[in-house]
């Protein structure tokens, strides 16, 4: 009440703090595109030879066996297959074993169908593949060649719809499998999840109708994954799973091949938002691998088994300014390999090979603009359980934009490898591959890869991309077999 006399009245405020529920804001649009992608990498990765693919650009590729992630990674620039009929990669002078494969970081060993004819990663389940060629960042390692990082495609495409649950699909049918993915979303929840699923009907109809052993393959694949998003949090849980198997038998030379691999791997994956330029990742996985192969009469002829068992933790952090920014991190990684023949002749492979080390790597990698010129220095630092010296793996890559759409980058990197396959380089080897590692306790050190890139990249709009590249690399400490008489694992060598 205001007194009836004249009177002074003062009125102050006090700030008090009020704490409002977060709002997050996110875009319904998904990058589809391949085109759109390999842009979005462009402008993401100094790296020279990144490339980044979209589903529409794996349908696209003409279908040998079925629709392939992999075979259509032979379009690139720098990947050349070995033959027609294999989807194998061979990227800029590499082997198909210094490739490294990764399913929402989870490492796959032999993602490959029907030895190699076709890829183990069902298209319709994957959102997009990333393929670093020759040069990658600090954060990879383990691979001579390249990277390929496939990320699985959760939740259902948005429509508009308010439903409190959204599904849809895709499938297909082809001569000797067919193919199912399924993708699910709770919006309220901030729920995702997506299957993929594949199998071999040739085995079952043909076998049916004649014979079982008239159609000899038989594989499957399954995989899958669930993201709950939070503001400012992401959790995600991955796996995946393939199986083939292989049997014939000559009656009339008392001769076989009878062979089976299979990969399994599974991560979790869990990311947050400290501020709006900092992101923290903490990941861990595990993969193993399974193998088995026998040649000649398959009444005294012994299998050689291959078998991997591997398992990791990583921790990523990430900085991004206007103007440049930086990424760190530890990845610790435990791998076991072993490589059992028989003890004489009777067997494919003659001897044995293991292998079990835990390496532990740290990283950074910088990016920084000035003007037209961006640099991105990265450094990588192997420590193994086993002995022997430090790995230093020293990555640089530039570039310098002549114009908007048009740039010239370079690119240096050393990279390791510990885990190879057992090949003879002049005959090819049926069935399985046949994975072993190398063992710094023994005095020998991991194959290692020196290259230098330089590229010239252009862009007209969002959809045609063009490059010119130069590069040049040198391997040292590659393994070599070249067995004489019988195929002894003692005359394994290192070049």
């Amino acid at each position: 009440m205001v007194p009836p006399i004249p009177a002074d009245i003062r009125v102050s405020l006090k700030p008090l703090p009020l704490r409002l529920r977060p709002l997050t804001v996110q875009a319904s649009r998904i990058l589809r595109d391949g085109g759109e992608r390999e842009h979005a990498l462009f402008d993401r990765e100094v790296t020279p030879g990144a490339v980044g693919m979209g589903v529409s650009q794996v349908l696209e590729v003409p279908v040998a066996v079925e629709p392939d992630i992999l075979r259509s990674l032979h379009t690139l620039p720098g990947v050349v297959p070995l033959n027609d009929l294999a989807a194998q990669l061979h990227v800029r002078g590499g082997g198909p074993d210094q490739n490294v494969f990764f399913l929402d970081r989870a490492r796959i060993f032999a993602p490959y169908h029907m030895f190699g004819l076709f890829g183990a990663f069902n298209p319709d389940a994957v959102d997009r593949t990333e393929l670093y060629r020759g040069s990658f960042p600090a954060r990879f390692g383990g691979a001579l060649s390249s990277v390929v990082d496939v990320r699985q495609r959760t939740g259902a495409d948005d429509t508009g719809s308010e439903a409190p649950i959204q599904l849809d699909g895709a499938g297909g049918l082809s001569l000797i499998g067919a193919r199912l993915a399924l993708r699910g979303s709770m919006p309220s929840k901030g729920l995702n999840w997506g299957l993929g699923a594949r199998r071999t009907h040739a085995d079952l109809t043909l076998g049916s109708l004649t014979a079982p052993d008239n159609f000899p393959f038989a594989f499957h694949d399954v995989q899958g994954r669930i993201d709950l998003d939070r503001p400012g949090h992401e959790l995600s849980l991955s796996f995946f799973e393939s199986a083939d198997r292989f049997r014939l038998f000559l009656d009339d030379f008392d001769e076989g091949l009878n062979s089976r691999w299979a990969s399994r791997a599974g991560s979790v994956t869990w990311s947050t938002e400290l501020t709006s330029n900092w992101e923290v990742t903490t990941a861990g996985w595990g993969s193993t691998y399974d193998g088995e192969l026998s040649v000649g009469d398959p009444r005294v002829a012994e299998a050689t088994s291959s078998r991997v068992r591997a398992a990791g933790l990583e921790f990523d952090a990430v900085r991004r300014g206007e103007i440049g920014g930086f990424r760190t991190g530890v990845d610790i990684e435990w791998t076991e390999s072993s490589l059992v023949g028989s003890p004489d002749s009777v067997g494919f492979v003659v001897g044995e090979r293991r292998s079990q080390v835990v390496t532990s790597a740290l990283y950074f990698e910088g990016d920084r603009w000035f003007g037209r010129l961006r640099l991105a220095p990265g450094i990588r630092a192997v420590f193994a359980s086993s002995g022997g010296a430090t790995l230093v793996e020293p990555r640089l890559a530039a570039r310098i934009h002549l114009m908007p759409d048009l740039a010239l980058t370079l690119g240096l990197s050393r990279t390791h490898q510990h885990l190879f396959a057992l090949r003879d380089d002049r005959y090819l080897l049926p069935g399985a591959p046949l994975w072993m590692g190398t063992d710094q306790a023994d005095g020998v050190l991991p194959p290692r890869a020196d290259g230098v890139t330089v590229s010239l990249e252009g862009w007209s709009g969002r959809i045609w991309s063009f490059e010119v590249t130069a590069y040049g690399r040198r391997f040292d400490g590659l393994p070599r077999w070249r067995p004489e008489t019988r195929r002894d694992l003692d005359q394994l060598g290192f070049d």
